[in-house]
């Protein structure tokens, strides 16, 4: 694998095997971003001293799978751009101007609910934040 795609919120564990690179090499973690732009975001430099290999675990951690029928709601989101022309721009969630400082929708703590999220006709990443 030499590349690995992620959106906002998601997280991958990676396992880099740098055994075949001599003491001094450094190597670069470089970010795509989907409007063309690049950064390198972490250096990797091979030290000169091996520290003992570690094994690679046969399988990773077992998350219970959460039923869809204990969902207490279904909600769904349809975001949409407001266009870039004078005064417009911005995005709409359900026909509503999106306000960081308004709050359409709470949950309430410790239940279940299935959200859906319609992106039309734009890729935006949906993002769910603390209150406060």
């Amino acid at each position: 694998m030499d590349s690995v795609i992620l959106s906002p919120g998601e997280r991958a564990e990676i396992l880099v095997n740098f055994s075949r690179y001599e003491p001094g090499n450094t190597g670069f973690l470089k970010v795509d971003i989907y409007n063309g732009e690049e950064f390198f975001a972490l250096k990797f430099s091979v030290a000169p001293e091996q520290s003992p290999s570690l094994a690679v675990p046969t399988r990773t951690n077992e998350i219970e799978r959460i039923s869809p029928e204990s969902a207490q709601k279904v909600r769904h989101f349809t975001m949409r751009s407001m266009g870039m022309g004078r005064g417009g721009g911005g995005l709409s969630i359900n026909g509503k101007k999106m306000n960081l400082s308004r709050i359409d929708e709470t949950v309430l703590l410790g239940n279940t609910e299935i959200w859906e999220i319609f992106n039309q006709p734009m890729v935006v990443a949906f993002k769910l934040w603390p209150p406060g």
